[in-house]
């Protein structure tokens, strides 16, 4: 049978990409550049203070987003905290993968009593609320404090 008298397989239609999705792609992609690249538009190191500068408001020149009250680039410290924010989200999707990749191996791999165990403390996980679980921990961390409200000590 030669190529001319191939059949020919229709070609399926994409379905087109919702807006919402693009509006999605887009502030993650801007959020991503801004992190990357912030520091570049900043002229001050977000520690550096200067009291000559306090409290100057937006659009004061050399200061994008004004200062605080220590005289503190709010612009530097903003894109500071977007790139924590996206190495906290990087690390912790990719602590997230690895380990629930482990225990999916794991569990595949030794059946019974194992896999059950897994799979109990992932449905327990799975079932808590994380405002639940950080109120555990906190509650239960070794350092006292007095503005957690719900402390007994």
């Amino acid at each position: 049978m030669s190529d001319a008298t191939a059949p020919v397989a229709p070609q399926r239609a994409r379905a087109p990409i919702p807006i919402s999705v693009k509006l999605a792609l887009s502030f993650v992609t801007l959020f991503v550049l801004f992190a990357l690249f912030g520091h570049l538009l900043t002229p001050h190191g977000f520690r550096e203070t200067s009291l000559f500068h306090r409290l100057e408001p937006p659009g004061t020149e050399g200061y994008l987003l004004g200062t605080d009250a220590r005289g503190r680039d709010l612009f530097a410290r903003l894109v500071t905290g977007a790139q924590i924010t996206l190495v906290v989200a990087i690390v912790g999707t990719v602590i997230g993968a690895v380990l629930g990749s482990l225990l999916g191996i794991l569990a595949a791999a030794k059946r019974g009593k194992t896999e059950a165990v897994i799979v109990a403390a992932i449905d327990v996980q799975a079932s808590l609320p994380i405002i639940i679980v950080a109120l555990f921990m906190r509650r239960c961390s070794t350092i006292p404090s007095r503005s957690f409200c719900c402390s007994s000590g």
